[in-house]
């Protein structure tokens, strides 16, 4: 049997270097190979492209913190500036977010009166936990079930680079 060491060092049972087609399972403490290719070389794309990305994504970052400083110059207030280059047009769009602390929203309420729903939109968001879905999905949580909305979220998936060497010594 190989082991994950060999795995990781590119050996099978008989010593061939490179196991190119096998993805390591791990569920729980169990660890499965698979053998496949096509599943190799997906989760490879994968990855390559999420590296890609989040060096992509850094660059996006200054350079738009570069244009909105560049922005801020033309415009006073808040508000939507275009600018034209090439065809291209670039937006962009300064605003503020007004938060009232909770422990503060009865005086805000008094001061304001009639205006209050005018002024202040309210936002509350009631979210049930893992353990409130497996309660309702049971004999005993029929009753509860009917009040709740259930959907399953897009799976999370993130990339990183295994540091083998460590793992393997």
């Amino acid at each position: 049997m190989t082991t994950i060491k060999e795995i990781f060092l590119g050996k099978d049972e008989q010593g061939v270097e490179g196991r190119e087609s096998e993805v390591i399972l791990k569920k729980g403490r169990e660890t499965i190979i698979l053998h496949n290719r096509g599943f190799v070389e997906r989760i490879k794309a994968a990855y390559g492209i999420s590296r890609d990305s989040k060096e992509l994504e850094l660059s996006l970052k200054e350079y738009k913190e570069n244009i909105s400083e560049i922005a801020r110059g033309y415009l006073e207030e808040n508000g939507t500036l275009r600018f034209i280059v090439d065809g291209i047009v670039c937006s962009v769009t300064f605003g503020n977010e007004c938060v009232i602390k909770e422990e503060h929203v009865d005086e805000v309420k008094k001061l304001l009166g009639d205006r209050f729903p005018d002024l202040v939109r309210t936002k509350i968001k009631y979210e049930g936990t893992m353990k409130l879905i497996e309660l309702a999905a049971g004999d005993r949580g029929k009753e509860i079930a009917k009040h709740l909305i259930v959907k399953e979220k897009s799976p999370s998936i993130r990339f990183e680079l295994e540091e083998i060497k460590k793992e393997v010594a």
